[in-house]
């Protein structure tokens, strides 16, 4: 199964759902901003000709607007669940948005994927056993800060002072020492957590 990569921050960022759902509505009217860029030359001509079917139109409204928002339906009820940031990525079948979107047949659903994928709402849908999962694109979604679950790491890593340009085994050392102070803070932080 494809693992996307986490997000990088240690609390789980807080998701505005108002503005994120603006944004989405924006954006299906208008989906240039967050267009995948074009395939290099030598991938365009290996793949002309490969899609044999007409993908519908992303035009704000319609069947491809209702997958959408099924899918960050699906990608928020996660999202406000998890006690931790988790993948930007659902995990479903066909069958399922199709009936989320209330047609009957998963080659419709199928195709909309497609068109949300070549529109870049979707990075990408990759195929795992009984279903797809699909990625979400990041720019869709708009994230405040983060809610404090534990020791404030960024502080420690403030703490710790900028160093000018160095050979690299003396870089090596250097870091190497700032992950000794990080670990030696979590851990105080970890035990005084404890006694309280």
């Amino acid at each position: 199964m494809h693992r996307p990569a986490f997000i990088p921050d240690a609390a789980k960022p807080y998701l505005n759902f108002a503005k994120t759902w603006s944004k989405l509505y924006r954006l299906l009217q208008n989906p240039a901003p967050i267009q995948p860029k074009p395939l290099p030359a030598h991938l365009a001509a290996a793949t002309s000709g490969a899609r044999k079917q007409k993908l519908p139109v992303i035009n704000g409204k319609g069947s491809v607007t209702n997958l959408m928002e099924a899918v960050m339906h699906i990608f928020m009820d996660k999202w406000s669940k998890a006690d931790k940031a988790i993948n930007l990525a659902i995990y479903t079948t066909r069958t399922s948005l199709a009936k989320r979107i209330h047609k009957k047949d998963p080659k419709t659903a199928y195709r909309h994927i497609l068109a949300l994928i070549e529109a870049g709402f979707l990075r990408a849908k990759v195929q795992v056993r009984g279903g797809l999962q699909l990625l979400l694109n990041p720019d869709i979604l708009v994230f405040e800060g983060g809610r404090v679950a534990g020791p404030d790491m960024g502080a420690a890593l403030r703490s710790v002072p900028a160093t000018a340009p160095m050979a690299p085994l003396a870089l090596m050392q250097a870091g190497q020492a700032n992950l000794l102070a990080l670990a030696s803070f979590m851990n105080q932080n970890e035990k005084g957590r404890k006694r309280s």
